[in-house]
């Protein structure tokens, strides 16, 4: 919504709201858009331990910090652990990424659960 001062013939420093026109000819408040372009869309995670040859699909979430933050701690305890890809859809990452690799799928949590 936007604010402007009326001049002429109204009290000084009065604000009123406008509402800007949309593109198709209606009135649209400017800050609707901002909320739906803010909106993380969800993906899953693959999660793969190196070391026993298996990977995990984790999700949906909309932030991968802390499976990376997850990832780097193992890492620091000598196991190899990696996250990534990811992607939207469930069975289009897990069916390609264990093909090509050659690697077990487990369930989701059975190589590493972020904390918190």
């Amino acid at each position: 919504m936007t604010l402007v001062t009326l001049r002429g013939g109204s009290a000084p420093g009065r604000k009123r709201s406008i509402h800007a026109p949309s593109p198709s000819g209606g009135l649209l408040k400017r800050s609707s858009r901002v909320a739906d372009d803010d909106t993380p869309v969800p993906f899953f995670l693959v999660v793969t331990d190196h070391d026993r040859g298996v990977f995990a699909l984790e999700g949906p979430m909309t932030d991968d910090r802390a499976w990376q933050s997850a990832a780097r701690a193992t890492r620091d305890h000598h196991r190899r652990i990696t996250c990534g890809p990811s992607g939207p859809d469930r069975l289009t990452p897990a069916a390609e990424y264990g093909s090509r690799h050659r690697i077990t799928g487990v369930p989701p949590g059975s190589i590493m659960r972020p904390r918190g």
